[in-house]
């Protein structure tokens, strides 16, 4: 097993989650006031200006955003897959499927809010709500649902493969796994006490995953600002990524909050608070920014505004060999990102 980066202090511990709950981010060093009897201010020994950090060097963008950006006609986009050349968008009370040009080829009405949703090799759909997993064919028409067995669920991503359904589920900080031909049911992430093992650390509603090609599981651990590798079964692998401020860092309460494979087999991660896009290596070595903070102002202030680590909107991520795309809450639309020449 291994780690990317080095282990934070408790001072950084407690710095990030002063951050990612709005602490810091929404009112500043006003929580944390100390004065003398003469009523003069102290300096707060935890304040941090992230300021400095949303200003990076040019040369670490390996990206240049296309314009325009691709319009989805959806009040609340939510999250999305790209499969085949055609996006498919979970927003409202339906999934919208458009190609790469933003033109609409279908829409499915699901009668109740989406928050995520897969596609497997053979079209069909899989959309998560609350409590449950619904799956579709090509058409739009039901075939089958799986239901979790919690009245605390609430997922937040969901990946089929020609044999599982894995449902990410924020509300029980676990991943079901559901078999597609005999309904069989098991959970990844459990709590293990003899082995050592604490469970998935998921503060708020972003806890994304991804299935590689090799088979293999990968799970963003938000509290622990890292990206694990888990079997099918549940065995962790390896795991990469470092809690800090800094660009090749992941800072706040839970981030990354959504995150995709390259075709190459590099990630590209997004996070919250601090508004940034990323590529890492498949070691978890930093590469590079799709996007950074700069790019994405009106985020940050609106994360700051609900105080409650931005548990609303945050944006999520596809990629291909093109480019990466960048479903926008706020905008309600996809925005499209081209590779420069040399990345």
């Amino acid at each position: 097993m291994s780690d990317a980066g080095a282990s934070p202090n408790r001072r950084e511990i407690l710095k990030g989650a002063l951050l990612g709950s709005g602490i810091l981010g929404a009112v500043g060093a006003t929580a944390y006031q100390f004065r003398k009897s003469d009523e003069t201010e102290l300096a707060d020994p935890f304040a941090y200006d992230i300021e400095a950090y949303k200003q990076v060097d040019p040369a670490l963008h390996l990206c240049h955003e296309q314009r325009p950006s691709i319009e989805l006609g959806l009040q609340q986009p939510r999250r999305f897959c790209l499969r085949q050349g055609r996006f498919y968008v979970a927003g409202d009370n339906a999934v919208v499927v458009l190609d790469k040009s933003g033109i609409q080829s279908d829409v499915f009405a699901l009668g109740q809010p989406p928050y995520c949703l897969d596609v497997d090799q053979q079209g069909a759909l899989f959309v998560g709500f609350t409590g449950e997993v619904h799956q579709y064919d090509g058409g739009g028409n039901l075939l089958k649902r799986w239901e979790i067995p919690s009245e605390a669920a609430r997922l937040t991503a969901v990946v089929a493969d020609a044999d599982r359904v894995f449902a990410a589920d924020a509300g029980t900080r676990l991943i079901h796994v559901f078999d597609r031909s005999t309904d069989a049911y098991y959970s990844i992430g459990g709590k293990d006490a003899d082995g050592g093992y604490d469970g998935f650390a998921i503060p708020s509603p972003y806890f994304d995953m991804v299935l590689g090609g090799d088979g293999l599981l990968r799970v963003a651990n938000t509290g622990k600002h890292r990206i694990e590798t888990y079997t099918r079964r549940g065995e962790l692998q390896s795991f990469w990524g470092k809690t800090g401020y800094g660009v090749e860092g992941f800072c706040g309460c839970c981030n990354p909050i959504s995150f995709t494979l390259l075709p190459d087999g590099r990630y590209v991660t997004c996070e919250k608070g601090l508004t940034r896009v990323k590529i890492y290596s498949r070691d978890g070595t930093f590469n590079g920014l799709v996007a950074g903070p700069d790019q994405f102002a009106e985020h940050d202030a609106i994360c700051s505004e609900y105080g409650t680590g931005c548990t609303h909107g945050g944006m999520d991520v596809a990629a291909d060999v093109d480019g990466v795309y960048v479903l926008d809450p706020y905008t309600r639309r996809i925005r499209v990102f081209r590779f420069n020449e040399s990345t």
